[in-house]
């Protein structure tokens, strides 16, 4: 087995949790508009962000993400990001590893299409 739950697609370790401060019960966690799985119950696995989203690196190299990464070298991938799709939520784009936070960081959803940017991390919103 996978360990990938059929229901959400995401394997528990690619998610990102709705609330870092609580474990929310299911009602909370629903009610923030994010995904509950009670086997995870007490994890921060358990109410989760629903995400997807391909990154490519600028020799097409593409990776399927459900969660935030600060950096890309964890997925034998590119250090940098040439463009991205989201297929499930909003995504924050940065310039820099590590959420950096400056002038060039962009935010997509589905809507967006392929969006070119040079990036080097991504969060789910």
């Amino acid at each position: 087995s996978s360990g990938i739950n059929a229901e959400y697609g995401t394997h528990p370790s690619e998610r990102s949790a709705c609330d870092n401060s609580v474990n929310l019960d299911e009602e909370a966690c629903l009610a923030r508009g994010c995904c509950y799985d009670a086997s995870h119950r007490g994890t921060h696995a358990q109410c989760f962000r629903k995400g997807k989203i391909t990154i490519f690196d600028k020799d097409g190299k593409k990776r399927v993400l459900y969660a935030s990464a600060s950096e890309f070298s964890q997925f034998e991938f590119s250090y940098y990001g040439a463009s991205a799709q989201v297929e499930i939520g909003a995504w924050k784009l940065f310039e820099y590893a590590d959420y950096y936070e400056n002038e060039n960081v962009k935010i997509i959803r589905p809507e967006d299409g392929t969006v070119t940017f040079d990036f080097q991390s991504v969060r789910i919103l």
